[in-house]
């Protein structure tokens, strides 16, 4: 398979798995953390142990707060294009 070649795993697995790595890289080998606000915690302990305070983090942590509004304005957008329809669906559905 290329790299370019896509996954053909369902979403949810692939995000599962890809949780199940950064917390094997990060946590303590006791820690069994797969949720996506464990891993940020962790990462963040891990950051501030190694006092990693550098531009390139408040840029990455940045971006990420770009992305993530920008999904969420997205999602709002669709449940919005949702509820549109429903209402046309009430107004044109023979009764």
């Amino acid at each position: 398979m290329s790299a370019l070649a896509v996954e053909q795993r369902p979403l949810q697995e692939r995000t599962d798995a890809a949780l199940a790595r950064a917390a094997a890289l990060l946590a303590e080998p006791s820690s069994s953390c797969t949720d996506l606000p464990g891993v940020v915690r962790l990462l963040q302990g891990r950051l501030s142990e190694l006092g990693v305070e550098s531009e390139r983090v408040r840029e990455q942590l940045a971006a990420r707060d770009r992305l993530h509004e920008r999904y969420a304005l997205r999602f709002r957008a669709l449940a919005d294009v949702h509820g549109a329809v429903d209402r046309l669906r009430e107004l044109t559905a023979p009764q």
